[in-house]
């Protein structure tokens, strides 16, 4: 199955998750521990973040649940993200 998630959201918050960075330009090489700023998650059920466009996409339970219950298969969804699925 395939997700062509085209909604970029500034949600990462980046000072409250744990990133490891590049030294020489601060980019994101890994996020250890996502958090999102839940405000910015009102009306969106499925985005990817500006720091990580060729990343995991992240989906809202709501999302989850409808994959579930539609018996799609080929999916990685990795839970844990506080209501927020990534496509590992």
């Amino acid at each position: 199955m395939v997700f062509n998630v085209t909604t970029v959201l500034d949600a990462l918050d980046v000072d409250r998750s744990a990133l490891v960075t590049f030294p020489s330009t601060g980019r994101i090489m890994k996020v250890k521990s996502y958090v999102f700023g839940p405000e910015r998650l009102r009306a969106v059920n499925a985005f990817k973040v500006p720091q990580l466009l060729r990343g995991s996409a992240f989906f809202t339970d709501e999302v989850v649940v409808a994959v579930e219950r539609a018996g799609l298969r080929g999916s990685r969804i990795s839970l844990g993200l506080g209501g927020i699925a990534a496509d590992a």
